[in-house]
């Protein structure tokens, strides 16, 4: 597969240098759009079975930060506790409770866990694969392909947190995220920033992991692919859940796992508003349904 003309507003693109995949050790190529600045890999891996195997979930495919077999087990004992309780908050910025929410790509199912623990509101993950049917198996709501199609046009709120980066056609993905919610519905596609490294640079920044991470997002780039897709663009709420979402990210890149009381005496109201003025991922946009 080959793509030359920009996937999100058909504009033509340069190339933006090579990466090389940590697993298959191939050349995967990078191309940025000269129009909205979206980029993206020209030549995607897609044997998702390969891709996404156990290996993967264990931490040892192309992201060596997953651990799914941790993520299941994971409680109030963990840093993992700081994000679900950012996005109950960052959720209810939005829309008061009770919504109705669905984890769009979640995993193994722990942001569902917590918010379903919490009783307020209508909680609902979906994604496919091994571990997904495990939470579905523990009793959790997380749905079928089939059974997500029932469920369109009835969410108030879709969160899609580290998705739309995997995602050869992220059009297709918003699209289809349009159709789950109810107009005014509000949809949080969280990913990097492709803002804060310049074209030339692409090839070397950090998130690029060509394998699995194959389109990559300015603020407007997604600006454009949300109003494409049926979305008006909203500024992202950058209050003290976002603050607590970054604070968990920050404690995972440095593989720690654990609450402890060493890293809870630190200024996290300073060191959480740093990562966001560095990494700039609260600068890109959610969108409401039209």
């Amino acid at each position: 597969m080959s793509r030359l003309t920009c996937p999100i507003c058909k504009s033509s693109t340069t190339p933006a240098g090579t990466a090389r995949g940590s697993r298959t050790g191939r050349d995967f190529t990078l191309r940025s759009c000269d129009s909205c600045g979206f980029a993206y890999v020209e030549n995607p891996w897609t044997d998702y079975a390969q891709i996404y195997d156990e290996a993967y979930y264990a931490g040892r495919g192309s992201d060596p930060l997953v651990d799914y077999a941790f993520e299941f087990q994971a409680d109030a004992s963990t840093v993992r506790a700081y994000e679900w309780r950012g996005w109950d908050q960052l959720v209810h910025q939005l829309k008061p409770a009770p919504v109705k929410w669905l984890d769009f790509g979640c995993g193994c199912g722990t942001l569902v866990r917590f918010i379903h623990g919490l009783k307020k509101d209508e909680i609902f993950g979906y994604d496919t694969g091994a571990w997904a049917a495990k939470a579905r198996g523990s009793g959790l709501p997380i749905l079928t392909e089939a059974e997500l199609a029932q469920h369109e046009g009835t969410f108030d709120i879709v969160t899609a947190i580290d998705v739309i980066e995997h995602v050869v056609e992220p059009l297709e993905m918003l699209a289809h995220c349009r159709r789950l919610l109810k107009p005014g519905g509000i949809l949080i596609p969280i990913t990097g920033n492709a803002e804060i490294v310049l074209r030339a640079k692409l090839a070397s920044w950090s998130y690029v992991r060509p394998e699995i991470h194959v389109s990559f997002f300015t603020p407007p780039a997604l600006s454009r692919a949300l109003a494409l897709t049926g979305f008006s663009p909203l500024p992202l709420p950058r209050g003290r859940g976002w603050h607590d979402i970054l604070r968990a990210r920050i404690l995972k890149n440095l593989h720690i796992k654990r609450r402890s009381l060493v890293e809870q005496l630190l200024p996290w109201s300073l060191l959480s508003p740093l990562a966001d003025s560095r990494y700039k991922m609260g600068r890109l946009p959610i969108g409401q349904a039209i």
